[in-house]
C-alpha cells in the first residue's frame, strides 16, 4: 500500500516529536533502523512539506521498501 502525502507529513511529525521531546526512543530502535528513519523522514532537519515530499518520493525511488520497513519501526 502506497502512502498518501498526508500520512507522510504526520509520520514525519511524529518521528520529528519523538526526536525533540523523547529521545530514549530512537535508543530503543537498532541502529539499521535509526539510519532507516533518517533517510526517510529526516526529523533532525527542520524541512517544509514540500522538503519533506520531495525527500520520501526520492528516497523511494532508490529504495522503493524504505517506506514500509519505516513504517514497521
Amino acid at each position: 500500500m502506497r502512502l498518501r502525502d498526508e500520512q507522510h507529513r504526520s509520520r514525519r511529525a511524529l518521528f520529528v516529536t519523538l526526536w525533540l521531546e523523547e529521545h530514549q526512543f530512537f535508543a530503543l530502535l537498532p541502529p539499521a533502523a535509526q539510519w532507516e528513519v533518517h533517510r526517510l523522514y529526516a526529523p533532525s532537519l527542520d524541512l517544509t512539506d514540500d522538503m519533506v515530499l520531495a525527500r520520501v518520493s526520492e528516497a523511494s525511488k532508490r529504495e522503493p521498501s524504505l517506506a514500509n520497513r519505516v513504517g514497521k519501526h
